[in-house]
């Protein structure tokens, strides 16, 4: 069972070194999946440091993606096991890349994940020209459940929508982020859908959470998602 909890939008402005506060209570052996978006060039590297108060562990991105449109470089995280914080205890912070400009930030908590292989598959899309925007990943286990993150133009209030055979999980109506995710009974291949107003300059991510030893993923997804 997947349920919904929370949302938050915050905005903020900021190059160089930017941080901001996680406004939500954070639960011990949860992760975190974490986007960033940075625009003015579709080849930036990779902040060259993203840590938190709370002691988790950023590691690389699973997923670098450039939009040549916008354009933009979106990077995503998975991060496990994650330590507990209090609502606003928890501070993330990241050093950008030179000349990266209007950075934007996207975390989602998932519950009853594996602490110590968290992410079966991922993938992504960069310059879709279609929309539905089909974003294909195959699994390797079963009873994995699929999260699909999409970020858009929202300086156009480009409308998004999650797809069918994901459950909606945040909209920020604005045409910046929209999140959801899908039960993956078995081992075998599925397609992430989502619509967009303006596929080309949107981009997609999706990736498969491993189960952990304990409840079977029912996800609890909390949010975050803000502009620094």
């Amino acid at each position: 069972m997947t349920t919904y909890v929370n949302a938050n939008t915050n905005a903020f402005a900021g190059t160089g070194t930017v941080t901001y506060t996680i406004p939500f209570a954070q639960t011990a052996g949860d992760c975190f999946l974490f986007v960033v978006n940075l625009y003015n060039s579709s080849t930036f590297s990779a902040p060259t440091s993203v840590h938190d108060t709370a002691g988790n562990t950023y590691n690389a991105p699973i997923q670098t993606l450039g939009n040549t449109n916008e354009p933009t470089t979106c990077f995503l995280y998975a991060v496990s096991n994650i330590k507990a914080a209090a609502a606003n205890a928890n501070t993330v912070t990241m050093t950008l890349p030179s000349g990266a400009q209007f950075p934007q930030a996207f975390i989602i908590e998932y519950t009853g994940a594996s602490i110590t292989s968290l992410v079966n598959a991922s993938n992504g899309v960069g310059t879709p020209t279609t929309s539905p925007i089909s974003t294909p990943i195959t699994t390797t286990i079963s009873n994995c459940e699929l999260v699909g993150i999409i970020t858009g133009n929202g300086g156009d209030g480009d409308p998004l929508a999650i797809g069918s055979g994901f459950t909606s999980r945040y909209n920020s109506g604005d045409g910046w982020f929209v999140a959801g995710d899908a039960s993956a009974a078995t081992a075998t291949s599925y397609t992430f859908d989502p619509t967009s107003g303006s596929p080309g300059f949107t981009t997609t991510f999706v990736v498969a959470l491993e189960p952990g030893s304990g409840p079977t993923i029912h996800s609890d997804p909390i949010f975050f998602s803000m502009d620094f």
